[in-house]
């Protein structure tokens, strides 16, 4: 089921991206990836009915250097649908989108592109407002990095977790500085294996900033001195955070 809000993003990227189609044979690796039969079913099976576990068939599939634009593009509307009911179509949720960022820039246009940006930042704030701990969902660091190999400026995103003030939003933020962050020789990074060192930096150099620190701190304060967590195991991780922050 498609949260409400993510609702006409999913149907703007089925119009925008409807006129696509498969052209021959598939950019896909048949010597141990993909069979002819599985080929002939991504190809031939309506995209609204395409099964996760197609999908993610052909999403794991060996590539190469670029991918083919069409192809892609014809399978995404149904990738981020799939995506905004939290079924990622990758052994890993973090390079699920990764074939965006191997089409050509040059072969984007440019309502495209807009429409990527605005799903990854509506799927963001969705995810920051999931109740934490009993959400069927994956870390937040998962995401940020899913949308970083898809070429998208997380800088963006990392800018709207900051405007937000739900109560979940802050529990985020302190399960990712409790256990997202590695600490070596006095450099922190993410824990998370598929971040490469860009990403990293840009979101650890987010998560304690001066500013950032402050304002969750603030928020985490408020949050235990009125008594407003919903069990114990939230205020174990807030009280751990709100100490970290001090």
């Amino acid at each position: 089921m498609i949260p409400i809000i993510l609702q006409k993003i999913v149907e703007q990227a089925y119009k925008i991206f409807e006129n696509y189609r498969i052209k021959g044979s598939l950019g896909v690796c048949k010597v141990c990836c993909v069979t002819n039969e599985q080929e002939k079913l991504l190809i031939s099976t309506p995209l609204r009915k395409l099964s996760l576990e197609l999908l993610t068939i052909y999403n794991d599939s060996a590539k190469t250097e670029f991918q083919n634009a069409e192809e892609l593009k014809y399978f995404l509307p149904r990738m981020l649908e799939l995506i905004a009911e939290h079924q990622f179509p990758s052994h890993s949720a973090e390079i699920c989108l990764q074939r965006i960022g191997m089409v050509r820039k040059e072969e984007w246009k440019k309502e495209e592109l807009e429409l990527i940006q605005t799903f990854a930042e509506d799927f963001f704030e969705y995810c920051l407002s999931i109740t934490y701990l009993s959400r069927n969902s994956e870390s937040i660091d998962s995401i940020l990095i899913m949308f970083d190999k898809a070429k998208i400026d997380i800088q963006h995103l990392l800018a709207i977790w900051l405007k937000q003030n739900n109560y979940e939003s802050s529990l985020w933020y302190s399960d990712i500085i409790l256990n997202g962050i590695k600490e070596k020789a006095g450099k922190k990074s993410l824990i998370n294996g598929f971040a490469d060192k860009l990403c990293s930096e840009i979101v650890v150099n987010f998560l304690f900033d001066d500013k950032v620190r402050k304002h969750f701190a603030t928020k985490i304060e408020a949050i235990i001195m009125n008594n407003e967590t919903k069990d114990n195991n939230e205020l174990e991780v807030l009280n751990y955070a709100y100490e970290l922050l001090k």
